[in-house]
Order: C-alpha cells, then sequence, then structure tokens
C-alpha cells in the first residue's frame, strides 16, 4: 500500500471523501507505544453518526490467505476471503468469510477509532425554509469527478439506481 498521505490523497480525490482508523496503544508485554492508522476506502464501508460523533463503522475489504492467516492467525479455504472489520463505542469484532475471526471485544478507547469526512472545509451552512438544494451541504464530500458523472457507469446496479432516486429528488 502507498504511504498514508498518498492513500489519502487519492481517496480525497476520487471519493470525495477520508476516513481514518487511528489507534494509539501499548501492545501486550511491549514498552513502546505504537501508533497505528490505517485510511479506509469509503466506497467500501458504512457508518452510523449521533450527535457526539460516530456510533459505529464498517468496513469490508478481501484479503489474500496469507495476509489473514499473518494478522489474524485464522486459516481459510480460499486463495482470499471477505473481511468486516467492526466499530461501535464499546467493542470491535472482526468477521471472516462469514465467521467470527474476533467476537465482539471491549476496546476500551470510550468512542469509535475512526475519522469520517468530506472533502474541503466547507461548514455547514443552511438558508432558513430552504431544501438541501439550497444548502451547501448538497455538494459537500463531492469527489473531483463530479464533473464527469455519468461519463463512466456506476458502481452497481443499486448504487445506479440510488443515484436516479436521489436526482430525482434534488431537481424536484
Amino acid at each position: 500500500e502507498p504511504p498514508l498521505r498518498e492513500s489519502l490523497a487519492w481517496f480525497i480525490c476520487s471519493r470525495g471523501w477520508y476516513v481514518l482508523r487511528a489507534l494509539v496503544y501499548l501492545p501486550k508485554g511491549g514498552k513502546e507505544t505504537t501508533f497505528d492508522v490505517l485510511p479506509w476506502d469509503p466506497m467500501h464501508m458504512t457508518w452510523e453518526r449521533g450527535s457526539k460523533g460516530n456510533i459505529w463503522t464498517a468496513r469490508k475489504h478481501t484479503a489474500t490467505k496469507w495476509q489473514i492467516e499473518s494478522e489474524y492467525g485464522k486459516t481459510i479455504t480460499g486463495k482470499d476471503a471477505e473481511i468486516i472489520d467492526f466499530y461501535d463505542m464499546e467493542r470491535n469484532s472482526i468477521i471472516i468469510d462469514g465467521a467470527w475471526a474476533k467476537e465482539p471485544t471491549p476496546h476500551n478507547i470510550g468512542h469509535v477509532p475512526v475519522l469520517i469526512g468530506p472533502v474541503g472545509s466547507m461548514p455547514t451552512i443552511q438558508r432558513l425554509n430552504a431544501g438541501l438544494e439550497a444548502s451547501v451541504r448538497a455538494k459537500q464530500g463531492e469527489s473531483v469527478y463530479g464533473a464527469s458523472r455519468g461519463l463512466y457507469k456506476p458502481f452497481n446496479h443499486h448504487v445506479s439506481r440510488l443515484m436516479d432516486i436521489h436526482e430525482r429528488a434534488v431537481v424536484g
């Protein structure tokens, strides 16, 4: 993987959002503090926000058999497998190919250790009695490829349908 700065630059430009999973901890039996910061692809994750930040986040990605065995100590039958990494405000869990690789375990952090943000330093500004289209939020989190939307095929049928519904709602 590219270093953190290059990964973030790519996600910011192509996805219009940035996501960082950031952990700071002292490994068991270790004497040195570990800073573990990993950029996540916003397209392959989901989350829910509350008034005080993230309530939970989940990331889905694929890893090779070797990566899974070395990182999680689990043996899989195929060449690669799908991994879901889930954090809420109290626990972390990992599911590999539909089976628990890590049962929900308290992380003792007190919050979800994932930073999610849209591109740009746009504050949330809305006019009184105006719909979403009159708000700055309408363009918040837009990628640099927003102008070329419609030139490329959508990621999948569900996203395509969602984009159509959204377009109809915004146009009015």
